[in-house]
């Protein structure tokens, strides 16, 4: 949660769209379920991207990725889901939905 502000600012400048379940007590209760696939990425201590993960117990899902304008096209998105694909495979998942 210490980066719940800068992730809200990031999602935003990226264009997504944010729905209830995005304030913080959502983002409280999504922590509590599932901590290992919500992703931040640091450079040069700034979050310049994160993407939230969800998993249902069957297929797992790829959920509000964001990387920051100015890192866009540098090979951040890519990683993060790389990262979160495999935190997927751990949870035995078999089938994503982006």
């Amino acid at each position: 949660m210490a980066d719940y502000d800068a992730v809200i600012i990031l999602w935003r400048a990226a264009g997504l769209q944010l729905s209830r379940s995005d304030d913080q007590a959502g983002i409280i209760h999504k922590l509590e379920r599932d901590s290992d696939l919500f992703l931040v990425g640091i450079e040069n201590d700034a979050l310049v991207g994160a993407v939230m993960g969800a998993y249902d117990g069957r297929r797992g899902w790829v959920d509000h990725l964001a990387i920051h304008p100015s890192y866009q096209g540098g090979g951040f998105g890519a990683a993060m889901i790389t990262r979160l694909e495999e935190r997927l495979r751990h949870k035995d998942v078999r089938k994503s939905i982006s």
